[in-house]
């Protein structure tokens, strides 16, 4: 089973259930213990002893967060690629470069994922060679919204809110760099 099949998302996702159904059970008993000032009693005895499985169970959640993210963002590549597949084989090429420019937006967007990445030089010049990418995209986009302007009384102004979001995107990543 490829990695990116919805079918790979159920596992996945059961295990983030899993960690968080036990991080749930966890928190409410402490809960319980530290609402009720029990642990004034005990003389923190039980929250001493209960920290180290909390924070195992914690690091277990982020964990399984991230393995379901992954396996999201994976899923959401491949729908993605269909859909632009199918609106550029049906000639509805305002769609798809609306929804090019998103997908473009996106990967920029994920190119500084990690708190280290603001300091990275490289990470610009990817960053650099994306914008690139998206402005050639939003040119065309331009163009085929300004045609259909003409061609049809009331085209769908989502391509065209979307085009500017994602030059302001384009336009924040520059700002990042200064």
């Amino acid at each position: 089973m490829p990695a990116s099949s919805p079918d790979a998302l159920d596992p996945t996702v059961d295990t983030l259930i899993g960690a968080l159904d036990k991080l749930v059970t966890q928190l409410k008993a402490l809960n319980i213990y530290y609402d009720s000032k029990a642990c004034k009693n005990a003389n923190p005895v039980r929250g001493k002893a209960e920290d180290a499985p909390l924070r195992t169970s914690f690091d277990a959640s982020m964990a399984a967060m991230k393995a379901s993210n992954v396996a999201l963002g994976a899923e959401q590549k491949r729908r993605d690629v269909e859909t632009l597949a199918r609106l550029k084989a049906s000639g509805d090429l305002l769609a798809y470069n609306t929804k090019l420019a998103l997908n473009q937006g996106e990967n920029l967007l994920n190119l500084f994922g990690e708190g280290t990445d603001i300091k990275n030089a490289a990470k610009y010049v990817q960053g650099d060679a994306l914008a690139a990418g998206i402005e050639k995209t939003l040119v065309t986009q331009r163009e085929l919204y300004a045609t259909a302007k003409i061609k049809e009384s009331k085209p769908d102004y989502g391509h065209e809110i979307t085009g500017s979001s994602v030059l302001s995107l384009v336009g924040a990543d520059r700002d990042l760099k200064q």
